[in-house]
C-alpha cells in the first residue's frame, strides 16, 4: 500500500487577516493614507478614520501627556519614542483608527466624540470604506 497516494485529511484554514484590508493598512503605515472605514469585529461595529501606527502612537503620546499623575509625561514620551522607532516596512497585524466610535444595536454610537482605537486585523470579520454617522 502506497501511503503517499492515499487521501490525506484536510483541515479548515485558520482565520487569517483580510489581504485587501491589510493593503489599506500598509498604505496608511507606509504612505500616510487616511480614510474612513467601518469594521465588524466579533459582532460589534467600529467606525472611524484609518491612520498609521506611527500617527496612532504620536496621538496616544499627546493624550497621555495631558493626563494627570506622575507617570503621564514619561508614558507620553515613551509612546512618542515608539512612534519614532516603528518600522514602516513591517507587515501590519493591527489596524488603528482615529475618531473611532463603537456601534451596538439599539445604542447610540460611543463615545459620541470618538477616540483612538487599535484592533487586531485577524479579528476583523468584515469592513467597508466609509464611516457610520
Amino acid at each position: 500500500m502506497d501511503v503517499d497516494n492515499e487521501a490525506q485529511p484536510t483541515f479548515p484554514a485558520l482565520k487569517t487577516q483580510d489581504q485587501l484590508l491589510t493593503a489599506f493598512v500598509n498604505a496608511a503605515n507606509n504612505h500616510g493614507l487616511e480614510l474612513s472605514v467601518t469594521l465588524t469585529v466579533k459582532g460589534v461595529v467600529v467606525s472611524g478614520t484609518l491612520i498609521s501606527a506611527k500617527q496612532f502612537l504620536r496621538e496616544l503620546g499627546s493624550i497621555t501627556k495631558g493626563a494627570k499623575g506622575n507617570a503621564a509625561e514619561a508614558f507620553g514620551n515613551a509612546f512618542e519614542q515608539l512612534a519614532d522607532d516603528i518600522s514602516e516596512t513591517a507587515q501590519a497585524s493591527y489596524i488603528h483608527l482615529r475618531n473611532a466610535r463603537i456601534c451596538a444595536p439599539g445604542q447610540a454610537p460611543m463615545p459620541a466624540e470618538g477616540s483612538l482605537w487599535r484592533g487586531s486585523l485577524a479579528s476583523v470579520d468584515g469592513w467597508y470604506l466609509g464611516e457610520l454617522r
